[in-house]
């Protein structure tokens, strides 16, 4: 790399590295409170990518190999906060799967697949006890319709994973924090 952009990536680096540590340092403050029941992380996909930064400069074109020290990060953080509800949000971005077919360049066509996966950091299942994928659509007009809750994972059952809990009564407006709890 040319020093000036080695030098931009170092800035980078010092800069999330102490934003990191500031997040670390209020979640332990709060985790050690005893007035205070959950800590909610909105958005767990932001922070990832700034543990990201603070190790490589960059958050994009990191190999899985070479993630160990931010992975060990975040499962430090998780750890860290897990005396309390813990409330990992993040943003979900659509998984596409290959169409069978091939473009005009040999390349595997790929198409939506009608699935999400959270974006961020790979391993959050081996650390959650429960992962839930939350949904709207924007053009329903009764609050039933419009907000969803699907359990994917459930480690105390894991015969719910999978399921619309809508069919448990939860849905639109229901969906709030007592009845998650």
């Amino acid at each position: 790399l040319d020093t000036n952009v080695e030098a931009q990536r170092t800035q980078i680096k010092e800069f999330y590295g102490k934003l990191f540590e500031k997040v670390m340092n209020t979640g332990l403050a709060l985790a050690s409170h005893p007035d205070i029941q959950t800590i909610v992380i909105d958005t767990a996909t932001q922070l990832w990518d700034w543990i990201m930064f603070s190790h490589f400069g960059r958050r994009n074109q990191v190999e899985s190999y070479q993630r160990g020290a931010p992975n060990q990060d975040m499962i430090d953080l998780i750890n860290a906060l897990k005396s309390k509800n813990l409330v990992l949000i993040h943003r979900a971005s659509e998984e596409w799967k290959d169409t069978g077919e091939v473009d005009s360049h040999g390349k595997k066509k790929q198409a939506p697949s009608g699935r999400y996966k959270a974006e961020g950091f790979t391993k959050m299942g081996y650390f959650a006890t429960v992962i839930c994928e939350l949904t709207s659509a924007a053009k329903a007009s009764e609050p039933d319709d419009k907000f969803k809750i699907k359990l994917v994972k459930c480690q105390p059952n894991s015969l719910l994973e999978g399921q619309d809990m809508g069919e448990y009564s939860l849905m639109g407006e229901a969906i709030n924090w007592d009845n998650l709890m």
